[in-house]
């Protein structure tokens, strides 16, 4: 899709201090839609779904904010906590609107591994199915996400 001006705009939002100071895309090398393939081989050798990911995501992230900053363990083995920000942040490709600022962080203690992710985060992995740049601030590794949310 190189060359492509709708493709090149997205890959110029993800770069660093364009839509967040650090960008999106980390230190990886990869073209944009060889970094959401690679995920998606990966989501689907899981037998999950984006769309099912995020919602967990999103289920998670809900559980949190209701505890106001405060952590909250949910069925005795994730414990999320919810930091909001002031201030709302736009999505690279351009398609929707906001996104409210703020980090969702969960430990799943059975597993001892944890994720943050943003509120864009979620909206990214399902509609565009894309998890981030390795060396990202907020990469969602697919294995990683798996392990922590269920």
């Amino acid at each position: 899709m190189r060359g492509d001006p709708l493709v090149d705009a997205v890959v110029e939002r993800l770069k660093p201090g364009l839509t967040i100071k650090d960008g999106f895309l980390g230190d990886d090398a990869r073209d944009l839609y060889e970094i959401i393939d690679a995920d998606a081989e990966v989501v689907a050798e899981m037998g999950l779904s984006h769309a099912g990911l995020a919602a967990r995501m999103e289920f998670l992230a809900r559980r949190g904010m209701k505890a106001h900053g405060g952590p909250v363990v949910y069925r005795q083995d994730i414990q999320i906590t919810t930091d909001e920000v002031c201030g709302y942040v736009t999505c690279p490709w351009g398609c929707c609107g906001a996104f409210r600022k703020g980090v969702t962080t969960l430990h799943n203690q059975r597993s001892d591994f944890w994720v943050s992710y943003s509120a864009l985060s979620i909206h990214m992995v399902r509609e565009h199915h894309f998890f981030q740049g390795k060396g990202s601030s907020f990469r969602l590794d697919p294995y990683l996400l798996r392990w922590v949310l269920w």
